[in-house]
């Protein structure tokens, strides 16, 4: 190995991180199945933090692959930043994604606004059961906020007269 590539392998070691840690989750996710999704989300925002601690332990700078990576204090700052992003998401998806009892579903896209969401639950027989928010949780940061104000903080559930004035409008 040449010193070039060994310095270029330093200096990309948290994408190198990210990759085949995403890999073994997946095979992971793959091979142990649904039940297995809080272990798989708690290994995510762990190897999210591994990479970061690296970024923030290390003082690797420069240039890799002939200039296609440039590791600067910036760079490590926004990397830094975007990895704990992840990992907020990640830990605030976990409410979102799980219904209790279900087994996965569909939300109806490009709406903010009175979502119809249908969720599954496995088993025999399979059973469906519709759902309506009245603001997205997946449409955009504000009808996300509107969601957590309306129905979590709020402890608002939506009826069909309030799904009917938001189809109106």
């Amino acid at each position: 190995m040449t010193a070039d590539l060994a310095t270029s392998l330093t200096i990309a070691l948290p994408e190198l991180i990210l990759a085949v840690g995403a890999m073994v989750i997946l095979m992971i996710g793959v091979y142990a199945g649904r039940a297995a999704a809080g272990f798989i989300n708690v290994l995510a925002v762990l190897l999210l933090a591994a990479a970061a601690i690296w970024l923030l332990t290390t003082d690797v700078a420069g240039e890799a692959f002939g200039g296609a990576m440039i590791l600067d204090p910036f760079a490590r700052v926004m990397m830094v930043l975007t990895l704990i992003g992840s990992a907020v998401a990640l830990v605030m998806a976990v409410r979102f994604a799980s219904h209790a009892g279900t087994s996965g579903g569909f939300y109806e896209k490009d709406r903010d606004t009175a979502i119809l969401h249908f969720l599954f639950q496995e088993g025999e027989p399979r059973r469906w059961y519709v759902h309506f928010d009245l603001y997205s949780p997946v449409y955009s940061p504000r009808s996300i906020f509107r969601h957590l104000r309306h129905e979590y903080l709020g402890n608002t559930k939506p009826d069909w007269r309030m799904i009917a004035r938001q189809l109106e409008t």
